[in-house]
């Protein structure tokens, strides 16, 4: 008899992986498990679930018009970041490290993104009209919703999204349990040791392997380049060498994620 386990079968294939938010650890944690650096609206927001509905509703002129937009100096210490009262939703990665939106008027902030989420928003739509799509969405314990309210936006987001998507599936992350339904999948995403701001390579690995999720290779490098880039610009030589190091690690991840499967 052959020594050696057979490999298990996989539950679900997916073909992409797109995050809903709430943060940018969920858009993080699916490009590394499925491969890809392609990008999709919510990506590097900070996103309540309500806002997910209106954003997919609204469109982009109407989420950036400048009567939405209130410009937020200091978030609690942390980066500034602009806020579109339409969605609920909070921008801090918009543009880049070099460049200080806050001087920008309202009208200029809409006029710059506009374009670039019309685009996105588009993709999301074409891309998803065919094969399965695993929609990822992560609690945000501070403001997301709980009880009633969450059954009911569950079921109008799933609504939405089976409007554009062929097989849209999602998996819910750290919630409360809610009803039982045929595309949900929830899990809890344990902080292991590894954990820092994008989450735990660990933990999130764990889900994957514990539901048997499988995403099929897009066949493009995996990579977070526009998330970096709105950040300022390395300014020394140890700093350089830290990006180094992290880069490091992240191919050796990405072998050892290979191995794995």
């Amino acid at each position: 008899m052959w020594p050696f386990a057979r490999r298990a079968e996989p539950d679900l294939v997916v073909d992409r992986m797109i995050s809903l938010g709430a943060l940018c650890e969920v858009a993080y944690q699916v490009r590394r498990l499925a491969r890809s650096e392609r990008a999709y609206p919510f990506d590097w927001w900070d996103t309540p679930l309500s806002g997910v509905l209106k954003v997919l509703q609204s469109g982009a002129s109407e989420i950036f018009a400048a009567h939405h937009i209130v410009k937020l100096p200091d978030v609690s210490g942390r980066r500034p970041a602009f806020y579109s009262r339409l969605t609920g939703t909070a921008h801090q990665h918009e543009f880049h490290g070099g460049e200080n939106f806050l001087d920008f008027d309202e009208t200029e902030i809409g006029r710059r993104l506009t374009p670039k989420y019309e685009a996105l928003l588009a993709r999301l739509v074409s891309d998803c009209a065919s094969g399965t799509t695993l929609f990822v969405r992560q609690r945000r314990p501070d403001y997301d919703l709980e009880g009633v309210a969450l059954e009911a936006a569950l079921d109008e987001l799933h609504a939405a999204l089976a409007g554009f998507s062929a097989d849209p599936r999602l998996l819910l992350l750290d919630y409360p349990p809610v009803a039982s339904r045929p595309w949900l999948i929830e899990a809890r995403v344990s902080r292991y040791r590894d954990w820092n701001d994008l989450g735990s390579r660990r933990g999130w690995n764990e889900v994957f392997r514990r539901h048997r999720i499988v995403c099929r290779s897009s066949g493009e490098r995996f990579g977070v380049d526009d998330f970096k880039e709105s950040f300022p610009a390395p300014a020394s030589l140890g700093e350089r060498f830290r990006r180094g190091v992290r880069r490091h690690k992240e191919l050796r991840d990405r072998r050892r994620l290979t191995v794995m499967r």
